[in-house]
């Protein structure tokens, strides 16, 4: 089946018409996704202010509630009936490349207390202090290895 001259060349402009389109459509996807580039380097310098605002609000309430815990504590030194002698708070130690920290100590003459302050507990913040945190103590502080711990 051939084509006249006419129909080709109407089916030549009908094709040339359809690449113009796509062309000039191409040419607005590549501006749009030029616009979406900028506009995702733009949100993702909002989400890094963001995170580092959050961050400082995490922060600031871990410090608050340290020091709540800590100000309550000093005031009357015991954990139920259990009295201390003294506390002490943020204690930080580095023996050997190893360290640990701990929020609040209190102690007396055969007993201790750790107390980890949390704004937010969770699960594993309460194994991690009955496994690690004891374990860290009686290896930074032997001279404490009879005291009964209490958490």
């Amino acid at each position: 089946m051939l084509l006249s001259k006419q129909t080709m060349e109407e089916r030549l402009v009908r094709i040339e018409k359809a690449i113009e389109a796509l062309a000039n459509a191409q040419i607005k996807t590549e501006a749009q996704v030029t616009k979406t580039e900028a506009q995702v380097a733009k949100t993702e310098l909002q989400v890094k202010a963001i995170s580092k605002i959050l961050s400082g609000i995490g922060i600031n309430l871990g410090s608050a509630t340290e020091q709540v815990f800590y100000n309550t504590l000093k005031d009357k030194m015991a954990l139920g009936e259990i009295k201390f002698d003294s506390i002490h708070e943020n204690v930080k130690v580095i023996k050997k490349s190893q360290e640990a920290e701990f929020d609040t100590i209190m102690y007396n003459g055969d007993s201790l207390a750790i107390i980890e302050s949390k704004h937010n507990v969770h699960q594993k913040d309460i194994e991690l202090l009955a496994t690690k945190k004891v374990s860290d103590f009686r290896k930074f502080f032997p001279k404490y290895a009879k005291h009964k711990i209490y958490l």
